[in-house]
């Protein structure tokens, strides 16, 4: 098992305990990431154990990205989001969509 803490691209990233297959994926995520990222693209985007166990939230609130990525594909109008979530941001929702479109970045790569 290994117990870690690492910074990569500007998140940083934490686990109690790590082994096995566990550990050889994150070692594969973590290389696969650009290296050449700003490390501030993604300011309003937070990762904390403590909070949604470590999920992608907007600014260390309870609110995962996943969730406003989820009703912006539903249909919700960024004013719709805005009056259900009054501590979020318009550039909270941008940001959110940046990241999720930044996620899906796809590589194939010829052998």
């Amino acid at each position: 098992m290994v117990i870690f803490a690492i910074t990569v691209a500007g998140f940083k990233i934490e686990s109690e305990e790590l082994g096995g297959d566990d550990a050889r994926f994150l070692v594969q995520c973590v290389a696969s990431w650009p290296l050449y990222m700003d490390t501030n693209m993604f300011d309003r985007i937070t990762f904390d154990q403590q909070i949604m166990g470590g999920r992608a939230c907007i600014r260390g609130m309870r609110i995962p990205v996943s969730i406003i990525v989820g009703q912006i594909a539903h249909g919700a109008t960024t004013e719709e989001i805005l009056a259900g979530y009054p501590d979020l941001e318009k550039a909270d929702i941008e940001q959110a969509l940046q990241y999720a479109a930044w996620l899906t970045q796809e590589r194939v790569r010829s052998a």
